[in-house]
């Protein structure tokens, strides 16, 4: 029976295994239904095609699935003794347009906090080389004007490195994060 539907891992059992946690396509058929096929060859080509749609139709759901950017990662199916089929699935969604379009965007912000870093760090030591070039006995005098200008430098760092860190801390929240309600 197994290659009849050769997508399918067949078991025997009597119920949703969760034992095959981690497993994709697997499909207990209860013992009774499989004693019926082995003795009632209508029964047994009734079941064989139900087998047979279910690995259809489950093809079927994963092909949508993928279309839509999502991944099985656990199904577990079960066949009673009557033939009724039950399953449940768990599939996750790698959106990696977003993925891409985020680390671009962090790229492009780590690119622009330096620029930004840079442009304080040189106006701050332009301002020191200045005053140091026209400095008399090695003394460098700041005026108010020029402790803002060291200030502003030393806040836009500041400013810098808590934009990195918030910006870090965005892209991690939510990450690994796929939820329908």
């Amino acid at each position: 029976m197994q290659k009849q539907v050769p997508y399918m891992r067949l078991q025997i059992g009597y119920g949703i295994n969760t034992n095959n946690d981690g497993k994709v396509n697997v499909l207990d058929v209860n013992p009774k239904l499989l004693e019926k096929m082995q003795n009632d060859p209508k029964a047994a080509k009734e079941y064989t095609q139900r087998l047979k749609d279910i690995e259809a139709a489950t093809k079927w759901v994963d092909n949508y699935k993928k279309s839509m950017g999502s991944t099985v990662i656990v199904r577990h199916g079960y066949v009673d003794e009557n033939g009724n089929f039950s399953n449940f699935s768990i599939s996750i969604r790698k959106d990696e347009l977003n993925e891409r379009l985020r680390k671009e965007a962090q790229k492009n912000a780590e690119e622009q906090i330096e620029k930004l870093r840079e442009k304080a760090r040189e106006k701050a030591e332009k301002l020191l080389a200045d005053k140091l070039e026209k400095a008399e006995d090695g003394r460098v005098l700041l005026d108010n004007d020029d402790m803002q200008i060291v200030i502003e430098a030393v806040r836009e760092q500041e400013e810098i490195q808590a934009a990195k860190k918030q910006s870090n801390n965005a892209n991690m929240a939510g990450a690994n994060l796929d939820l329908k309600i």
